[in-house]
């Protein structure tokens, strides 16, 4: 299971569908799962504070990965974030 989807797990209850954390924290965990599986899946690299897309890498098969690494390469990543 991805890791962003495993988090939300954790932050949200499925049968009431209430957040189990406050808003900030539940959006913060699911941006972060995001871009970790971004990392774990090669398409960008964070080193020494800075973020950067990493071409050459088959594009996420999942629609929102795609969207946030496209967003990504749109903000001048090539010299990283």
């Amino acid at each position: 299971m991805p890791l962003a989807d495993e988090f939300f797990f954790i932050a949200y209850d499925v049968q009431t569908g209430k957040l189990r954390l406050n808003a900030r924290s539940a959006g913060l965990g699911l941006a972060g799962g995001l871009l970790g599986e971004l990392v774990l899946h090669g398409n960008i690299d964070v080193a020494n504070g800075t973020l950067t897309v990493v071409d050459g890498q088959a594009v996420p098969e999942d629609d929102l990965g795609y969207r946030i690494l496209r967003q990504l390469g749109q903000g001048g990543m090539g010299s990283g974030w």
